[in-house]
């Protein structure tokens, strides 16, 4: 069976602000990207649609000389809609897709931090160094062939890091 070819609409966006000395400096900027999709499934017509933003914040401060603070946070969010596939051949078959509800999120929050002190001229160094990422997975599972029930997995995980060094 031969498809048409479909048009694809998406959009990019992003805005920037940054600023900045010797002693305090800093950016924040949004992005979002948009898609209307295309459709995989040879059953359907459904054009499976996408979107991603991104918040990010870092900046940092001298303190006093040879002491800094610098930081991290970001925010990514990604969401979009899937096809699932067709449970109903026997096993080893190839299964195709077919459109439905189904869709996923995806989630990501970074944070971090750095503290360097620079002892004797630069010749001594200290760093710490924090960070947190958390990530949260979600999809819903909404194919007919589970009705009238839908399955939802939601997975949530983090990991936190904390380093010093000396140089």
């Amino acid at each position: 069976r031969c498809k048409s070819l479909a048009f694809v609409a998406s959009q990019d966006g992003m805005l920037s602000l940054s600023a900045g000395n010797d002693n305090a400096w800093g950016i924040m900027s949004l992005q979002k990207h948009t898609s209307s999709g295309f459709n995989l499934a040879p059953r359907g017509d459904e054009n499976d649609g996408n979107a991603t933003s991104t918040f990010s914040l870092k900046g940092g401060v001298r303190l006093f000389e040879g002491l800094s603070l610098d930081g991290v946070v970001r925010r990514t969010l990604k969401t979009g809609d899937r096809d699932d596939e067709d449970l109903s051949l026997a096993p080893g078959i190839p299964v195709p897709q077919f459109d439905s509800r189904s869709h996923f999120t995806s989630g990501i929050w970074l944070y971090g931090v750095n503290a360097k002190l620079a002892l004797l001229d630069g010749a001594w160094v200290h760093e710490v160094h924090a960070e947190k990422n958390e990530t949260r997975n979600t999809d819903l599972l909404a194919s007919p062939f589970f009705a009238p029930f839908e399955l939802f997995e939601d997975y949530t995980a983090a990991t936190e890091k904390l380093r010093y060094t000396s140089t």
